[in-house]
């Protein structure tokens, strides 16, 4: 059966909370705004996709971007900041750039926003 199509429209949105954190063991620490739509929704997700890292000297990133992981919504929203594991190996003072996406239960996403750039930095 073909299911109705959403009767909002409009696109998702969420707070970009800016800057993350990028560690040199493979991991990346982003915070989240838990009271933005996707994240109180069972089904609502914030897509990750994480650029390859680069030199200090580079300032601009338009990617490719790799799939990075997800932070699902649910009735009761998840906890800031998520950690999740980098696509590349990642070696200190390199720099990261993210690309996020949120997407609603009801199909909805939202545009890509891009943060960053972080400088990579050793994990505590």
């Amino acid at each position: 059966p073909v299911l109705d199509g959403p009767t909002i429209f409009g696109l998702a949105d969420f707070t970009p909370d800016d800057p993350f954190t990028a560690l040199d063991n493979d991991n990346i620490q982003i915070p989240f705004v838990n009271t933005d739509d996707w994240a109180g929704e069972a089904g609502g997700a914030l897509l990750i996709q994480c650029g390859r890292p680069q030199n200090q000297s580079i300032n601009f990133y338009a990617g490719p971007w790799r799939y990075a992981g997800v932070i699902e919504g649910a009735t009761t929203p998840p906890t800031s900041p998520a950690v999740r594991a980098a696509p590349f190996e990642l070696a200190i003072d390199q720099k990261l750039w993210i690309r996020l996406r949120a997407v609603r239960a009801d199909g909805r996403i939202s545009e890509p926003r891009i943060l960053g750039p972080t400088t990579i930095v050793e994990a505590t």
